[in-house]
């Protein structure tokens, strides 16, 4: 591979952690599909004209354009006490398709003054998210606000923050809303690790959820990108950049996750690595689970090799971690590699915000111990976005 090839795709990296979101303006300007329908689709009009399945929560639905070629849609429901959102978007085509359809059955109930066949446009389950609990609402001007819904009137989302105060977010200022997994101690709240679903290195049993994804970079020389394409299965891909080398280490690690209960999960996958000046690559196959939340936890599992030159020996993952604060968590990840007698301990902090995470470990075996004179730990460092 050329060296150009690499440098395009290490910018490719950045771009999907840079630019995955498109860029939007400061309000949302309202679309109207038909002047019957006008700006907000209530559920009357949703029953009649068959638009929006999953109708028993459908409360409302509003299409907005955020550019010449980019639509939202917006739409809230309620089950029992919890109201729900769901905020989904569409390029220029999959809009003019969606509209052309509501188009015509509005036609024909004009002609025949009713609506047969199947809804337009299915909104599946888990498109719906759950107003409860603590959330980030990112506003189309890219400021957040943060706290608890406690009420929903008419395009109007109230919020809690966390200091006490109470907001009113217009519905066309809103570009997308997330969760935020928190644990309140003492009155206070902590975040949760944004990188949660690995440890240093190795995979822990929790999933990376579907539709996310980090940009990471080991010892500055192995930067990697990954992609949860449902909150079951993942694929990371990385690459070297050693300055001059002709040759550059590649690997891929597509990961499976059964979040078997809230608080255990195991995930299986492989490890593809092709070395330089290597004909054979390496090919890893793992189980691993872990106990715990993304708080604390303790993960157990076992990688067994494949190659050619009969070293299929298993290795044992051993690792731990422990939130100590609102910005730093404690982790150890271990290794012994039963084929030789041979055990790798290291030991670190995370620091991490909502977004960015940065570790820093130290390494160590027990040779460097017998026969290292000075420090006997070799460093480790990587960050993610």
């Amino acid at each position: 591979m050329k060296r150009s090839e690499y440098l395009l795709l290490l910018f490719a990296m950045l771009f999907f952690l840079l630019f995955n979101d498109a860029l939007v303006q400061f309000q949302l300007k309202p679309e109207v599909l038909s002047p019957e329908l006008g700006e907000r689709i209530d559920f009357k009009e949703n029953q009649t004209f068959k638009i929006f399945s999953t109708v028993p929560k459908f409360s409302w639905a509003k299409f907005y354009a955020r550019s010449a070629n980019s639509y939202s849609l917006h739409l809230m429901g309620s089950e029992g006490a919890v109201n729900k959102i769901v905020i989904l978007k569409f390029d220029l085509v999959e809009f003019s398709k969606l509209k052309d359809k509501v188009l015509r059955k509005i036609e024909n109930y004009k002609l025949q003054r009713e609506i047969g066949g199947n809804f337009i446009y299915t909104i599946k389950e888990s498109d719906w998210h759950d107003l409860v609990g603590q959330q980030k609402i990112q506003l189309t001007d890219g400021n957040e606000i943060r706290g608890e819904v406690v009420g929903v009137r008419n395009d109007t989302l109230r919020i809690k923050t966390r200091s006490g105060l109470t907001v009113d977010i217009p519905d066309d200022r809103i570009d997308k809303i997330q969760q935020i997994r928190v644990r309140a101690v003492s009155g206070k709240y902590y975040r949760a690790d944004p990188n949660s679903s690995r440890l240093f290195f190795a995979p822990t049993g929790r999933y990376l959820p579907k539709g996310t994804g980090y940009f990471a970079d080991y010892y500055i020389f192995f930067p990697t990108v990954a992609y949860g394409f449902n909150n079951n299965f993942a694929c990371a891909l990385g690459v070297s950049i050693f300055p001059g080398a002709k040759s550059q280490l590649i690997y891929l690690a597509p990961k499976i996750t059964f979040p078997i209960q809230q608080y255990f999960g195991i995930s299986t996958g492989m490890l593809f690595m092709k070395i330089p000046e290597e004909s054979d690559a390496v090919k890893l196959g793992y189980l691993v689970s872990t106990v715990g939340n993304d708080f604390h936890g303790f993960t157990f599992g076992f990688g067994m090799p494949f190659g050619s030159d009969g070293s299929n020996k298993p290795i044992v993952l051993l690792g731990g971690e422990v939130q100590v604060s609102n910005r730093i968590k404690l982790i150890t990840e271990d290794w012994i590699f039963t084929g030789g007698g041979f055990t790798l301990l290291s030991g670190g902090i995370r620091f991490f915000g909502d977004r960015l995470a940065v570790d820093l470990a130290l390494i160590t075996t027990k040779d460097f111990w017998e026969k290292v004179g000075g420090f006997p730990f070799i460093h480790y460092v990587d960050f993610s976005v």
